[in-house]
C-alpha cells in the first residue's frame, strides 16, 4: 500500500512541474520550458500507468 501511495504523490510532483513549466513559458516566452513542460508531461503519463500497475499489484496478493 506504501508504495501506491508514493507512486500516487509523484503524479501530483509531475502535474506541478508541468504547470510551473507552462506559467513560466507565458512569463519568459522561452521555447526550452514549454520543451521541458511537454516533457514532464510525458513522465506524467508514464507514472499514472506505475501507479495503475502498482494497484493491480495489490490487488492481485
Amino acid at each position: 500500500m506504501k508504495k501506491v501511495k508514493l507512486e500516487k504523490w509523484l503524479i501530483g510532483v509531475y502535474a506541478l512541474v508541468v504547470l510551473m513549466c507552462i506559467i513560466i513559458y507565458f512569463a519568459t516566452e522561452s521555447i526550452i520550458l514549454l520543451l521541458l513542460g511537454f516533457i514532464a508531461l510525458l513522465g506524467t503519463g508514464f507514472q499514472t500507468l506505475r501507479y495503475r500497475n502498482a494497484k493491480k499489484s495489490i490487488k492481485a496478493k
